[in-house]
């Protein structure tokens, strides 16, 4: 009997110890701050071109469905694009990322210029 409850003693002790250091823990956690990203500045020449295109099935030119990419790890459904290659053009670029991202070959159709700045009031 008295063996039982030393080790009910002990099972307490431990159990007690464990709820008692959780909040000095939890404090300890909160109080590191993250590590600050450096800023940093790229000049022109660094960036990058991409391309792409959003790849429509069309059914006698009237778009019925729109192609995505799925990104598994993110669970994200994105358009088809990617970098250009050096001296590739960009509409190959953008009809070249549909092709390899999504297996469909596409090309292009002309999208009618829209107005960028509002009309002058008279």
């Amino acid at each position: 009997m008295i063996r039982n409850n030393m080790h009910a003693l002990m099972m307490l002790s431990a159990t007690a110890l464990i709820v008692l250091s959780l909040p000095v823990a939890y404090t300890m956690l909160r109080m590191k701050k993250p590590k600050a990203r450096p800023q940093t500045q790229y000049s022109s020449s660094q960036f990058v071109f991409s391309a792409g295109a959003i790849p429509f099935v069309l059914d006698n030119g009237v778009p019925k469905k729109v192609v995505l990419v799925h990104n598994w790890k993110k669970d994200e459904w994105l358009l088809a694009k990617g970098r250009k290659d050096q001296g590739e053009e960009l509409s190959a670029t953008a009809t070249r990322e549909v092709l390899e991202e999504t297996g469909y070959p596409c090309r292009l159709l002309s999208v009618p210029r829209l107005p960028h700045v509002p009309p002058l009031l008279d």
